[in-house]
């Protein structure tokens, strides 16, 4: 069972994400995006990582994992924000993620960059 690490702030949509990946039949390890996760991902050796933090800081981690971790497959999910939107909406957005870490853990490429966000008020 392949062992992802997703690294988010945001608890309600590390839950969500962990829920279908673990349906999907990964195993979910979750980070925070923080002085300790070069650590972390040297601790549990996930065969990929999820970064669902699109802002500068999260560039500054991607860096630092590229610099430490060449190998290791990277998918950067955009921000989601699952307030006030529909839940088909949410389960589209994740449905895609879950397609996406498929699909990295069978391809060379060490850099998934996936183009889908959502939004609500």
């Amino acid at each position: 069972m392949p062992k992802i690490l997703l690294v988010d702030e945001e608890e309600h949509i590390t839950n969500l994400i962990s829920e279908e990946l673990n349906e999907a039949g990964f195993r979910v390890v979750t980070a925070r995006g923080d002085g300790r996760l070069l650590a972390e991902i040297e601790v549990e050796k996930p065969d990929l990582v999820i970064l669902e933090m699109v802002d500068s800081y999260g560039l500054h981690i991607l860096q630092d994992i590229r610099n430490h971790f060449c190998d290791l497959p990277v998918v950067i999910a955009a921000e989601l924000v699952a307030t006030g939107i529909g839940e088909s909406q949410v389960e589209q957005a994740v449905n895609g993620l879950v397609s996406a870490v498929s699909n990295s853990l069978q391809s060379s490429d060490k850099i998934t960059p996936l183009g889908f966000g959502i939004f609500g008020s």
